[in-house]
């Protein structure tokens, strides 16, 4: 369990289980960690944004703006779809 300032609660922390035969992403540039609270963020964010922030249809994932892993205030996330994640991600350059 961990405090959640979000909530303003204690909040039980249950991690995501690897699927069998699928390989899970991880990013290249970074070797910092995402923290054990990811599954709650994405969740959080999935709730406050809905669609994807960029083009309107159905969202996939949470996006880090400074492109970070370390910095995950809700200011920081936002929800897009995989189309526009792959968009951002290759602009970045």
């Amino acid at each position: 369990m961990y405090y959640d300032n979000v909530l303003g609660k204690h909040v039980k922390v249950v991690r995501d289980k690897p699927t069998p035969g699928k390989r899970k992403h991880r990013a290249r540039s970074s070797t910092v960690p995402l923290p054990i609270h990811w599954s709650f963020l994405r969740a959080i964010v999935g709730m406050r944004d809905g669609i994807c922030m960029d083009c309107g249809n159905k969202g996939h994932g949470v996006h880090h703006i400074d492109f970070g892993r370390v910095d995950n205030e809700l200011t920081n996330l936002v929800y897009l779809c995989r189309a526009c994640h792959r968009k951002r991600h290759s602009h970045r350059g």
